[in-house]
């Protein structure tokens, strides 16, 4: 049995709620079996972090070798890199693996504004690591740094998005958490754009929320969705996730990974949300009888096609059937016209029905098995909450040269 395997390179919360903790929580709720590699440790809780230590660039790229020379990875993501040396280590790695599928979360800017990375790790980031990507997921202040330009309005995020594209990565997330209004995250592939809309959840308990996003769409490339179906189920998966979130201590509360993910989406307990409901695929009440519907008509249409196939074969199945009765010196004997007419109809009809049956049976079984008919319903415009952010009030950036100054990511 094949396993998807996804691979996230980030940061240590030792609050559970955002970084390496929330990632490898989100790949199994996917049912994805999750590889780590860490490159910092914090000290974090949800009041905020104590202290930092980042990892060594070379002990951070002797991981990435260790896994991938031995499992693989059918998707990776990249969360807090913490700076230039460490972000040049993870790009020189992947690189050398040609990791086609790689997230990359940049972690960059805090929710309060504050920088998260120095200048120079900036740079690291935008000419090493976003060429590699398949897409990268900035939230507004991110967008803001990476394309250098305000963003504030709907205009802006998308040229915000084109020049974000234009430094290497293959596709842009640019979430739209932070506006005003309704949530409207857009994904650019340098062609066109797609909107993910919905409804703003009013909630402080996003801690970890931008790592739970890109983690969710890392594990549905693993598992071999397209990208465009992968942001759509993580984004359904993340609306949940907030609507769920707790508080456990005296701070920002986490949005919690959900027990079975997208696959168990039915099995929710909360009130019913029709947003969700529909960017998970799930149907409502009219949307049964519609399918029921359907059903129906392919199965008069299969008996109908069984039927007109029986008018040509039931003369030689007359004939079959009376050969018994010739060899027994038996023959049929009809009172009238309109009896042999019954007669062969009757047969016409059972044949029909016999020679349909198959196609009959499998739209009963199609619409029995919502699995098979209602999870790939929604293509262009799935819901989702507001934006996840990436990254949580901090002070400047941790584990460079001239600062030890700590920091939390989420």
């Amino acid at each position: 049995m094949s396993i998807p395997k996804a691979l996230t390179i980030a940061g240590s919360d030792s609050g559970g709620g955002a970084g390496i903790q929330a990632d490898l929580k989100t790949f199994s709720a996917y049912r994805v079996f999750g590889m780590s590699v860490i490159t910092a440790v914090t000290a974090q809780n949800s009041v905020g972090v104590q202290a930092v230590e980042c990892l060594s660039p070379a002990f951070v790229a002797r991981q990435i070798e260790s896994v991938l020379e031995d499992f693989g990875a059918d998707a990776a993501k990249c969360g807090m890199l913490a700076n230039a040396a460490i972000i040049d280590a993870v790009a020189t790695s992947l690189a050398s693996r040609r990791v086609e599928k790689l997230v990359v979360d940049p972690v960059m800017v805090a929710k309060s504004g504050a920088s998260l990375l120095e200048p120079e790790a900036v740079r690291a980031l935008t000419t090493r690591l976003l060429p590699l990507a398949l897409a990268v997921t900035p939230n507004l202040p991110e967008a803001e740094v990476l394309a250098g330009m305000p963003v504030a309005n709907r205009a802006e995020m998308e040229e915000a998005a084109r020049r974000i594209h234009a430094l290497g990565p293959r596709h842009v997330l640019v979430k739209g958490g932070h506006l005003k209004g309704d949530a409207v995250d857009l994904l650019c592939n340098g062609r066109e754009f797609t909107a993910f809309q919905a409804s703003r959840i009013d909630s402080d308990n996003t801690h970890g929320t931008g790592c739970t996003l890109s983690a969710a769409i890392t594990a549905g490339l693993a598992q071999g969705r397209p990208l465009g179906e992968a942001v759509r189920d993580a984004k359904a998966y993340v609306t949940r996730a907030i609507r769920e979130g707790f508080a456990l201590g005296r701070g920002v509360g986490a949005a919690p990974a959900l027990p079975g993910g997208v696959v168990m989406a039915d099995e929710q307990t909360t009130a019913p949300d029709p947003d969700t409901d529909r960017a998970l695929g799930k149907m409502s009440f009219m949307e049964h009888l519609g399918e029921l519907r359907t059903r129906i008509m392919w199965s008069v249409a299969s008996a109908g096609v069984g039927i007109i196939i029986a008018f040509f074969i039931t003369d030689p199945a007359m004939r079959f059937i009376s050969r018994p009765l010739v060899s027994m010196k038996t023959e049929l004997v009809f009172t009238s016209p309109t009896e042999a007419f019954w007669t062969w109809m009757k047969v016409a009809m059972v044949l029909g029905i016999f020679i349909s049956m198959p196609g009959i049976l499998f739209q009963v079984w199609k619409f029995v098995s919502p699995g098979f008919t209602s999870t790939r319903r929604n293509t262009r415009r799935p819901s989702s909450s507001s934006a996840p952010s990436s990254s949580s009030s901090a002070a400047p950036s941790p584990c460079s040269s001239s600062s030890r100054t700590p920091r939390t990511f989420s």
